[in-house]
């Protein structure tokens, strides 16, 4: 308490003196006694009071009620009125300045201590949830997905920029307006609209399965391909609130499959694929963690007890005191404050624990795109390219199937050169392809009950005599020696999802620079060795 430094604003000299005599003995430290409003507004400008105590009707131009308002307006510091009594029309002006407690006279000091340390708890918890709420609006403003909330009603209530920019409307224009009219989609083949994700999440409380071959009409009559779903906004009593669409623009990835369709006779799916994968686990944990931010916004616990802890201490202002000391409810006053404190910094720290995971998922996704952008733009000539470098990517690329499974990684690159003069996006492709084997060979002895030691993939590279070698070995399921032959072929596959083409590309790539390669197993159960060899010449100059 004696840090916590207070302004008086009261024209009665003896009620003035009797409180701030109450306030030192309580511990708080005085920074004035003002009469007038003028005044209170020019020390509260010097010395930024914690809190400020005001006669409710205050003599002068400006009664407490305008200095009050000011106090909050400009300075956003918390005010507790003082006053003998209160008629209706000074209450109603008085609630509109959002002072956090009143002062009945006499002011008696445990009642002033009460008043005031509850003030100062419910400021600073408004500080924290206009913080938080900031914080979450920026998050959802700057996810790369479109965002709409509405009430349950239908009407808008929220748009992201993003959404801005993909239905043309502003925010402020489409606020209060029907979803309809804002979210015009229509079924991609039949040009029907269809809002029945929306109506399903209303109806069903349930989150809306994604929306696939769905076309949005902009304002200006402009047309974007779009995947969206709809889940329900939900209260505390688990009443039905409203309803959030995610959406994003799927022009992108529609070019991207059709130029997926053509890697495929190249041998390049299985890299996408790969990519593809690691990249949706990614944004799938995102997701999840926007989820959580998003359900403590919108059903947050700890507001409702503070909310029930106001009502409680409204309902008992006149004889806090009694209640206080007597009430058995409201001995428990004490305890409950600082339990919810505790609790409040429990969440605090949980949602920072969200954010970070969504953070780190955010730059996985972000380093992978990297990754493929500087592939891409890569030269079909050779280049230098750093070995570790490049094998690092590659994990990088599969390194969510890797943690998921929990494959140790071994890289023993000791004897071999730093860097190799190769074609970097297809020595690239070549190293995805070979771990992804591995690993799904992993899986195949795990599914086949097999796999009783932990899962490994070690990749050694290494010079002999005028050859480079490149090892991929895992512990995997291993090959029959009657298939050594047949698994380079472009249409052989064990897989039911597999095209067959990853171990193809990658004998095109050896071949191509003059190489083989082959693969070494005792058979079923006992792991594989895929082994690269490339002419020493063709990676050294």
């Amino acid at each position: 308490m004696g840090n916590t430094r207070i302004l008086i604003v009261e024209d009665k000299q003896a009620v003035a003196e009797h409180i701030e005599n109450q306030l030192k003995s309580l511990g708080y430290t005085v920074l004035a006694v003002v009469s007038y409003g003028e005044e209170a507004i020019q020390k509260t400008e010097e010395t930024r009071p914690d809190l400020v105590l005001i006669d409710m009707k205050l003599e002068g131009d400006m009664d407490g009620i305008e200095v009050a308002k000011q106090m909050r307006d400009r300075f956003n510091i918390p005010v507790v009125y003082l006053t003998d009594y209160a008629d209706e029309d000074l209450l109603h002006r008085a609630e509109i300045t959002g002072p956090f407690g009143y002062m009945l006279e006499p002011f008696e000091e445990r009642r002033l201590h009460l008043n005031i340390e509850i003030a100062l708890y419910s400021h600073e918890m408004e500080r924290k949830f206009r913080e938080e709420g900031q914080w979450l609006s920026t998050i959802l403003k700057s996810i790369g997905d479109a965002v709409i909330a509405t009430d349950k009603n239908g009407s808008v209530k929220f748009m992201n920029p993003i959404a801005e920019v993909l239905t043309g409307w502003k925010q402020e224009e489409a606020f209060g307006e029907d979803l309809a009219e804002v979210f015009d989609v229509v079924t991609e083949e039949t040009r029907v609209p269809t809002q029945r994700h929306v109506m399903k999440a209303l109806g069903k409380r349930v989150t809306a399965d994604l929306a696939e071959h769905t076309i949005l009409i902009a304002r200006n009559d402009k047309e974007t391909p779009i995947d969206y779903s709809a889940a329900p906004i939900r209260d505390d009593k688990e009443n039905i609130t409203g309803v959030v669409l995610v959406f994003r623009d799927i022009t992108e990835r529609k070019r991207t499959e059709e130029a997926l369709a053509q890697a495929y006779t190249q041998g390049r799916l299985e890299v996408v694929d790969a990519i593809l994968h690691n990249i949706g686990n990614a944004i799938n944990s995102v997701t999840i963690g926007i989820g959580t931010i998003h359900e403590n916004l919108v059903n947050n616990r700890l507001t409702h007890r503070l909310v029930a802890l106001a009502d409680a201490i409204s309902a008992h202002q006149d004889d806090f005191s009694n209640y206080v000391e007597n009430h058995p409810q409201g001995q428990k006053v004490a305890a409950f404050i600082i339990a919810l404190a505790s609790d409040f910094t429990a969440q605090d720290e949980k949602l920072a624990k969200t954010v970070s995971r969504v953070r780190d998922r955010a730059e996985h996704i972000a380093d992978i795109v990297r990754m493929q952008k500087s592939l891409g733009r890569s030269s079909v000539y050779r280049k230098d390219i750093d070995l570790r470098k490049t094998i690092g990517d590659a994990i990088r690329v599969l390194s969510d199937s890797i943690r998921k499974r929990e494959i140790e990684i071994d890289i023993d690159c000791d004897n071999a050169p730093k860097e190799l003069r190769t074609q970097e996006s297809q020595f690239h492709q070549m190293l995805v392809n070979l771990i992804k084997n591995s690993i799904e060979a992993i899986d195949e002895l795990g599914a086949w009950g097999g796999l009783n030691e932990l899962p490994l993939i070690r990749i050694k590279c290494y010079i002999k005599l005028s050859s480079f070698f490149l090892e991929v070995i895992d512990n995997g399921i291993g090959i029959q020696k009657d298939k050594f032959n047949l698994i380079f072929s472009g249409d052989y596959t064990t897989k039911e999802s597999g095209s067959g083409l990853g171990l193809h590309s990658i004998a095109n790539f050896a071949e191509g620079w003059g190489g083989k390669i082959y693969p070494l197993s005792d058979g079923i159960g006992k792991g594989t060795t895929m082994r690269v060899m490339l002419p020493l010449s063709s990676v050294i100059t």
